[in-house]
């Protein structure tokens, strides 16, 4: 942990009291191991985790990350207070969904706690497969709002120890301090470019940890329908990049369907199906009618 930073006007620090007076109860974010500045929350969360007298629904939450972990690798950085970074540790008997559904609730809770304190986007949010909370009417031209990383590690006899949720949220940024993004990467915005307003992070910590807390009540069959209803790339027509959006598309296609297990179902051009479990996905205006009759509920 670095020195303090002293919060700009605006971007001001997370409300410490409010946050665990709102959640010391809760059974996510009941415990609250803040951060100024840090490497990664997901490295710190990953450490908290390995300890067994650390118990489940504790979470991390910086104001900066130096070395912000996204999916494939790739970095995540934001103005100091900007953006709400978050690792939250999840263990038995809390845990008790697939790794695959874990994902799915943390899409889930991630969308209802922005449309939460930010109502009046609530209709334009969606996600992206597999797991991107995207802004705007139009898919092939939505922009990203946040990300989700889910991590988890296996007992000897195949169950999950514990599983590791990073969720890293463009709250406040304002558009020179968002990166210039190549295509088909989704262009980034935040909540506050979105709503014309400064938006209270802590107030959105809080919803996202209770929001959190409802979906893991869920079974695996309900968190897997809403976050079918909510994903934007089925019923379109998409590039899909096995290896990397910096290497050419791997399959260009129509997004059919998604499994229980995450899975993503591709029709390609002579009407063959695909099925991909990981991967970068880039949707695409449609050019031309489609035959198919996609799955989307």
């Amino acid at each position: 942990m670095t020195t303090q930073q002293r919060p700009l006007p605006d971007f001001p620090a997370l409300d410490l009291n409010f946050v665990r007076h709102q959640l010391a109860h809760s059974p996510v974010g009941h415990t609250l191991v803040y951060h100024n500045t840090v490497p990664s929350t997901m490295t710190i969360a990953s450490e908290l985790a390995q300890n067994p007298n650390i118990p489940s629904g504790i979470m991390v939450v910086a104001e900066e990350q130096s070395s912000g972990r996204g999916r494939r690798g790739r970095s995540w950085h934001a103005p100091y207070a900007s953006a709400l970074l978050v690792s939250i540790v999840l263990k038995p008997p809390q845990l008790t969904l697939p790794a695959a559904t874990l994902s799915m609730v943390a899409g889930n809770a991630l969308l209802a706690a922005v449309a939460d304190v930010v109502p009046e986007l609530a209709t334009a949010l969606h996600l992206k497969w597999p797991n991107d909370l995207v802004l705007g009417a139009d898919p092939s031209s939505a922009r990203k709002i946040a990300g989700i990383l889910a991590e988890s590690s296996l007992e000897a006899d195949g169950s999950m120890a514990y599983a590791i949720l990073g969720i890293g949220v463009n709250v406040n940024q304002r558009t020179t301090h968002l990166p210039r993004i190549a295509p088909p990467t989704p262009r980034p915005t935040s909540l506050r470019i979105a709503s014309k307003g400064l938006i209270d992070r802590s107030y959105l910590l809080v919803q996202l940890c209770q929001r959190l807390t409802e979906g893991l009540t869920l079974s695996a069959a309900e968190s897997y329908q809403r976050w079918k209803s909510h994903l934007a790339t089925l019923g379109q027509q998409i590039a899909l990049y096995a290896n990397g959006t910096e290497q050419p598309a791997t399959l260009i296609g129509r997004a059919l369907d998604v499994q229980s297990d995450g899975a993503l179902v591709i029709e390609d051009e002579e009407g063959k199906h695909h099925t991909f479990h990981a991967a970068d996905v880039s949707i695409r205006p449609l050019t031309r009618p489609f035959r198919g009759n996609p799955t989307h509920s």
